[in-house]
């Protein structure tokens, strides 16, 4: 699939969505801990004070896990 991506789209199309698309299909897991870590979060009154709040939302960012970065940015203190 990433070889048609690559070479059998229109080079005028964009390229993120397709492989945004690719990623999820292949690639759309969580780890364990950081799951685990999402539920020790939602304990909070104020996660995003934790250090790695944030790291966590760009990491989801990062890998296109957009559920995950909506459901960090909903335990956000200013969301509530």
């Amino acid at each position: 699939h990433l070889c048609e991506i690559f070479f059998f789209e229109s080079p005028d199309s964009l390229l993120v969505p397709h492989l945004s698309a690719w990623q999820q299909e292949n690639f759309d897991f969580v780890s364990e801990e950081s799951l685990e870590y999402l539920s020790v979060l939602q304990q909070m009154s104020k996660p995003e004070d934790d250090p790695n709040y944030w790291k966590l939302v760009y990491k989801f960012a990062l890998l296109g896990l957009n559920k995950y970065v909506y459901n960090m940015l909903l335990i956000h203190s200013r969301f509530k």
